[in-house]
Order: structure tokens, then sequence, then C-alpha cells
């Protein structure tokens, strides 16, 4: 249903009929309402009610969804891995006051450009121990002391944005990189706080999304960087051929 202008929250208006539209949602696993403008909380508290084996939801651009919903569903449906509230408005850290409640199927979020910050990295670390991708970008209420706290907590993380969060410096970068053993994407594309130095705590990450930084010096030295370790690659790829030639060359001259 992404983006459906027309659809309104009368779609989803509960009857006692046996055909009520809402007992199809009973078995729903995958939800997007993407760009639905129309609708509002109501949807969601319906939702919450009739929809609990939903484990992917994704409301980006619900301009008429705010914290008031996304907490009825994240109440009331505990089977739900992955929620994208990205580019909601109305969405504030309090959408996310439930993962107090030990959440642990939920592995990913995605709240882009919403109006949230360190309390709901804080809400994520005490209940998501599981958390494997977030989101952040254009999150301008996320520091270094949000981002510490997910790495503390969160062990298993894979990929986290945080591109565009201003507030986010070498700091954050140093406390991802000691505490994070899985992760393998970071996204910090201009935090003009973050260094080059702060970068060097993290060469141990295998995948750089492309940085933005504060020096050019910053970006060369990525580049350069990932520029090398291919051709080390290189290098020892093809080192391996010639010593296998080698190795086949002396075993026909014994025969």
């Amino acid at each position: 249903m992404d983006d459906c202008k027309s659809l309104t929250d009368a779609a989803f208006h509960q009857d006692m009929s046996l055909f009520s539209p809402l007992n199809g949602l009973l078995c729903l696993e995958e939800l997007d309402i993407s760009g639905c403008n129309q609708l509002t909380d109501r949807v969601l508290t319906q939702l919450a009610k009739f929809s609990s084996e939903l484990r992917v939801f994704v409301m980006a651009r619900c301009k008429g969804i705010s914290s008031v919903g996304v907490q009825d569903i994240l109440y009331a449906i505990t089977s739900l891995e992955s929620i994208n509230v990205s580019f909601c408005p109305r969405v504030t850290d309090e959408a996310f006051d439930p993962l107090l409640m030990k959440r642990g199927s939920l592995q990913h979020i995605y709240a882009d450009n919403c109006n949230i910050g360190d309390k709901t990295l804080s809400y994520i670390a005490r209940g998501c121990k599981h958390m494997r991708t977030v989101t952040l970008r254009w999150c301008h209420g996320v520091t270094d002391e949000g981002v510490r706290l997910l790495a503390h907590s969160c062990h298993e993380i894979e990929s986290i944005d945080i591109s565009s969060c201003y507030e986010v410096t070498d700091t954050a970068v140093n406390a991802l990189s000691k505490s994070c053993k899985s992760l393998r994407t970071l996204d910090v594309s201009f935090c003009s706080k973050v260094t080059l130095q702060g970068l060097e705590h993290a060469e141990k990450i295998k995948s750089f999304a492309n940085m933005w930084c504060n020096t050019k010096e910053l970006n060369a030295s990525v580049v350069d960087r990932a520029d090398s370790e291919k051709v080390a690659a290189e290098n020892e790829k093809s080192e391996r051929e010639v010593q296998s030639d080698h190795n086949f060359g002396r075993g026909q001259e014994t025969e």
C-alpha cells in the first residue's frame, strides 16, 4: 500500500461482521503503508489489536502518525522484528518507550529525520540486546552519549547509520569499534566532528559507507585505505597463483 494517497482510516474500520476487513490482518506478517498521509494513529491502534503476527512494519513518510500510535504497535506486537518510521515528523523519543519491556525480537529500527535522540538509543540499549540495524540519519538529538550506550549493550549490531548527526564525534566511533565486534557498516557522513584520527580506531570495520567529515584528507584516507586493501588482496592472489604454477612445474620435472 506504499504511497496510496487516498487510503484513509475508514479502510481499517472495525465492524462486527464475519467479513470485516480487519479479519484479513490476523495472519499478516509484513505491511508497508509508507507515504499514506491520510492515515492516523487510529489505524495503528487497530493494527495493534488485530495483527499480532506482524514482523515487518514500514510507515515511513506518514505525517499523520505520532508517537502514540507507534507506542501502541510496540506494546502490543511482540513478534515485530523490523520497524521503519523514517520521516514521520510527529514521532519522538516517547514512541520507543515500550522497548524498555525487553523486545528481544526487534532487530532493525529505521527512524531517519525523526525528532528523536539519545533517549531512544538508551531505550534500544536497555531493551533490545539483539539489535542488528539502527538508522538515525538527520536525528540531531543523537550524541556520543547515546551511541556509547548502544555500543556497550548491543554487541550483535551489524550496521549503524548516524550520518548528519552533527553532535557525534570520535568518542562515538571509538566506542563502537571497541564494543561492537559484529559491526560491518558504519556511516558517519557529514558528521563534521569525526576526524581522521577517530576513524583509525575503526579500521576493523570491514565495510565503510562513503565518508564525508570535516576534512578532504579524511575522504582521501578512506579511499586510499580501500584501494590499498584491494591492491594487497590482488597481490596476495597473484603470489598464490605464481606459487601454484611453480609447484606444478616442479611436479612435472619430477615425473
